[in-house]
């Protein structure tokens, strides 16, 4: 592992320096931030009065993917009468991570510890493993003490930025205590201000430069406002039966490299550009989605309701007629509106029709059914008509003699 540096940091604030009395003192605060050289930035608060930061050391131990290093060192420097928020060569807030209560922030002298050459973007951890004289001993039970923590790869960098027309925007993180002037307030943001850039809603296409000034540098960035790309479709129809295809078309502008995204609201998607036609496996009512992603990120979505209508139920019953009688079609239909009944020898559009067949036989009828939505559907039965029976006798004639009357 690279050999960690103590580096030796004159700041623009008060820095002690001179000659320094010999005063007991304790550690009471440890807090910690990333400098403006994008390197770990420890303070240590302690008692009241110029003990030189020389005379002290304090051993601390640095963990990099589970390797550590513990050096035994005295501060690179030290600050007077400096409130927490103030310290000075942070580009990321300054955290507390231990205090003695009733005694933090109270005396506001600071000893500072720069390690530089840290690795970013991986997990870091610092251990406070003890101060070595009155001067950073530990004032209130703080030690061991270990603080998870993350460098920020390119701290401090504010490089341009990208944003979509219309499309609500996060704050745009600055270095802690920046001032920043903005060149083109027709963008939608604020002229000037304090801290983070707000959320706005940007208007454009268009661009701003932003102008700011941190502890750590006089510096600009160009926020650029993209159009946004269009989210269209239409559909063959926004009504269908049950079973009938959806086709969709897709009317939506975007640059080439734009990435499609269709929900249809059945747990179904696509990514085709154009998809594939859809046909519902139930009845009901779905909402259909497209967004569209184009190469800056910068997305739309579009919209609308399709209706999955039911077929009727289609059903019917008779009774058993003989041959030469009116049969009384009884229809239980349900979701019907008009009615079609073809009997074979006929045709009927009454709900309940009766018909007489032309004999005895076993006869197919259907009834096809549409509901008001204009579905379809259709039922054939077999209807029995039982033949006239033929009455018939015989006879014996006889003769019955002597009989008198």
């Amino acid at each position: 592992m690279k050999i960690l540096k103590l580096l030796l940091i004159a700041f623009s604030t008060v820095i002690l320096s001179g000659s320094f009395t010999n005063v007991k003192a304790h550690s009471v605060q440890i807090a910690y931030c990333v400098n403006c050289n994008g390197d770990l930035r420890i303070f240590v608060e302690h008692w009241h009065n110029s003990e030189n930061p020389a005379t002290t050391t304090m051993t601390i131990a640095l963990t990099i993917n589970n390797v550590t290093t513990t050096v035994t060192s005295p501060p690179g420097t030290g600050v007077m009468n400096i409130p927490i928020n103030s310290l000075p060569g942070c580009v990321t807030q300054i955290i507390s991570a231990a205090a003695c209560p009733n005694q933090a922030n109270t005396y506001q002298d600071w000893v500072i510890y720069d390690y530089i050459g840290l690795p970013c973007g991986v997990p870091i951890s610092f251990t406070i493993i003890s101060g070595n004289t009155v001067f950073t001993t530990d004032g209130c039970g703080m030690y061991p003490l270990t603080v998870p923590f993350n460098i920020p790869c390119g701290a401090g960098i504010l490089n341009d930025v990208n944003v979509c027309a219309g499309v609500l925007t996060a704050p745009i993180v600055v270095p802690l205590g920046t001032t920043w002037i903005n060149s083109n307030p027709g963008i939608g943001l604020p002229a000037s201000g304090t801290g983070d850039l707000p959320p706005f809603i940007p208007v454009g296409p268009s661009s701003a430069t932003i102008y700011y000034i941190s502890s750590c540098t006089n510096d600009s960035f160009v926020i650029f406002v993209n159009p946004s790309p269009t989210s269209s479709f239409s559909v063959n129809s926004a009504s269908v039966c049950l079973g009938a295809a959806n086709t969709f078309v897709n009317l939506s502008t975007a640059n080439s490299n734009a990435t499609w995204a269709w929900d249809f609201g059945d747990a179904t998607n696509s990514p085709q550009q154009t998809p594939p036609s859809h046909t519902y496996a139930s009845a009901g009512t779905y909402t259909v989605s497209l967004t569209v992603t184009d190469s800056l990120g910068c997305a739309n979505t579009s919209t609308q309701i399709i209706t999955v209508n039911p077929p009727p139920l289609v059903s019917f019953n008779t009774t058993s007629v003989c041959a030469g009688n009116a049969i009384q079609f009884n229809n239980t239909t349900t979701g019907g509106v008009t009615y079609n009944w073809d009997f074979g020898t006929g045709n009927s559009a009454l709900q309940n029709p009766s018909f007489t067949f032309p004999g005895a036989g076993t006869y197919p009828v259907q009834l096809i059914v549409t509901s008001a939505n204009g579905c379809i559907d259709s039922l054939t039965q077999n209807i029995i008509v039982d033949p006239i029976p033929v009455a018939a006798f015989t006879y014996t004639q006889f003769c019955n003699y002597g009989v008198a009357n």
